[in-house]
């Protein structure tokens, strides 16, 4: 029997039906703010009992960011369960149905999103005798994906923060044939991104739900279509249903068309148009070779990409009420070196009429920076002149109780 979620009320969203599909991978697509990623979300809570604290995050003001409208419905076995938000969690009717998501028979639901975040070794951790080789099937997934022999030797080291946690090294030979040891420091955010979803799927359980949330914003285009055919043959080894969400146009064009499913806005009524033809979908994601929205806005972490969406639906509301609005992206990027690097090359990854804008944690500024200054470390400092020089700063508005304060690095046009 079709599992199905009827989502209500929740954020843009005033109704919006999807139907899990069966196993296989699919790309989840649709504009900005269609719902991709809550309806990833309420996917997330079959597995996950507190998915919904955690991604819809509410706010101590009574008017701001609440739900008290939402319900999510969930239907499989002939019966349903609702879930509405009663101001301090989100309470299923009626109560015995309350375990009807564990009747849905994903032994996991896996949700997986861009991290940049790297696990770095004491030094009292790291001993050359405690370093293990990875995974053959880790290692050549990799390879392939990323068409390189940088991953051959892969390692990892078992720490002490936690049960279980590995940090993943990178093992050479100097021209003497002694091994060097590289960290996750020195990883891309792409690789590290890519690394970890391997290693997820390689982890999971046969019949599992896979959600993935715009992982490859960081990847060269043909490292997305060898991403999705390694996902491609994984999930058909292990029959695992994957739905990822992207905007990607190369991942759209490299998709058969029973893989799309295309989220159609209607002013909030959102219906989810499967075996979407390719057209259909890049008529709404790209002009001629590109997609682009108005504005890309790079952030570090999910932390601030909830507060910048949160400001900048204030912005909307307060601002440009009546008025035309541009499409924003945001997208969190795992640090501000990574910041730097895309800003750097931004203009050769993205149209010339795409603004890109970088929001830094304020302590960039106040530590950061400083540091570098004092170390006199100008390969860094170098990376910061664009953003000194040919680049306007500005200021915004300290978000409350967070006590952000982000710096918006605006080109000079």
């Amino acid at each position: 029997m079709t599992k199905k979620i009827e989502i209500r009320n929740l954020k843009n969203i005033s109704r919006l039906r999807f139907a899990i599909p069966d196993p296989g991978v699919y790309l989840l697509t649709g504009n900005n703010g269609s719902g991709k990623t809550s309806l990833l979300t309420c996917l997330h809570r079959i597995g996950m009992s507190n998915a919904f604290q955690v991604n819809f995050r509410t706010s101590s003001h009574a008017t701001l960011d609440s739900f008290l409208d939402a319900e999510i419905k969930y239907e499989n076995t002939g019966k349903s369960v609702v879930y509405k938000y009663s101001g301090e969690r989100w309470a299923p009717t009626p109560k015995s149905h309350s375990d009807l998501l564990r009747s849905c028979n994903f032994p996991t639901v896996l949700y997986i999103a861009a991290d940049g975040t790297r696990i770095d070794p004491r030094k009292e951790e790291f001993e050359p005798r405690r370093v293990r080789l990875s995974s053959q099937p880790v290692r050549d997934a990799l390879k392939d994906i990323f068409k390189t022999r940088k991953f051959d030797e892969l390692c990892y080291i078992n720490i002490q923060r936690g049960v279980g946690h590995k940090a993943y090294l990178i093992r050479h030979r100097n021209s003497q044939g002694n091994p060097q040891y590289f960290s996750e420091k020195n990883f891309s955010l792409g690789e590290l991104c890519v690394l970890r979803l391997v290693l997820s799927l390689t982890d999971c359980k046969p019949k599992s739900l896979i959600l993935i949330d715009e992982l490859e914003l960081a990847l060269h285009p043909k490292a997305k279509v060898s991403l999705f055919r390694y996902i491609e043959r994984i999930a058909k080894e292990k029959e695992l249903t994957v739905l990822f969400s992207t905007h990607s146009v190369s991942l759209v064009k490299t998709a058969e068309r029973k893989q799309i499913l295309f989220l159609d806005d209607s002013s909030g009524n959102v219906e989810c148009i499967s075996g979407c033809y390719p057209a259909q979908v890049l008529g709404h994601l790209a002009f001629g070779e590109e997609a682009a929205p108005d504005i890309v806005i790079l952030v570090e972490d999910n932390h601030a990409k909830y507060c910048l969406n949160a400001l900048l639906r204030l912005y909307e509301e307060i601002s440009l009420a009546g008025r035309p609005k541009p499409t924003i992206a945001v997208a969190p990027l795992g640090g501000f070196i990574q910041i730097l690097h895309f800003l750097d090359s931004a203009p050769t990854l993205l149209p010339i009429k795409t603004k890109v804008l970088g929001f830094l944690d304020q302590d960039v500024k106040q530590e950061s920076l400083v540091a570098y200054q004092a170390q006199e470390n100008h390969t860094v400092l170098a990376m910061f002149l664009p953003c000194l020089i040919g680049w306007q700063l500005k200021l915004v508005i300290c978000l409350g109780h967070l006590n952000w304060v982000f710096v918006i690095c605006l080109r000079v046009t």
